[in-house]
């Protein structure tokens, strides 16, 4: 007798959600553990219904997850004025600053905020580059790029977009 796939996943997708349990945070497998930054870990690094994430993920994977975030913080981050009154230019490097701290992040910063509210961009990258932990987690190349686009309103000349960089 053969089995549908839908049959298939279905079963499969509940028979996981009893044996792994379904965790939004990552975990130790073999402690059960929520993994916290400086932790040893004893098992696999394990997320969801039991996803090894040290096993990699694949292009399409990879791939639909940065969508699926980004769209996540476009949706979280347009009821705002300070973001949904800029131009698509500031509203994309915004929404940059919302993928790496997550929008929970973002609202830690609410002199920037501010400033983006009140349009006042020099104070904003002045608040962006006074930030010294978060320029130096994700490099001086990107933190600059960002205040430029924040500053100038310009997508920046060296990150190509299709076959164009306008």
């Amino acid at each position: 007798m053969s089995v549908t796939a839908e049959d298939f996943d279905a079963h499969l997708e509940a028979q996981l959600a009893v044996e792994e349990g379904n965790r939004s945070l990552l975990y130790d497998d073999a402690t059960g553990e929520t993994f916290i930054k400086g932790m040893t870990l004893q098992g696999n690094l394990t997320v969801g219904d039991g996803i090894n994430v040290m096993t990699g993920f694949d292009a399409e994977e990879l791939a639909w997850i940065e969508s699926h975030r980004i769209d996540k913080a476009r949706a979280l981050l347009a009821p705002y004025a300070w973001f949904s009154t800029q131009d698509e230019v500031r509203q994309v490097a915004v929404a940059d600053l919302a993928y790496n701290l997550g929008v929970r992040g973002l609202m830690g910063w609410p002199k920037f905020l501010a400033d983006m509210t009140a349009k006042d961009y020099a104070s904003a990258v002045a608040e962006i580059r006074s930030n010294t932990k978060w320029v130096g987690e994700v490099h001086p190349a990107r933190a600059s790029r960002i205040e430029g686009m924040i500053l100038t309103g310009q997508w920046p000349a060296d990150i190509p977009v299709g076959s164009s960089t306008t």
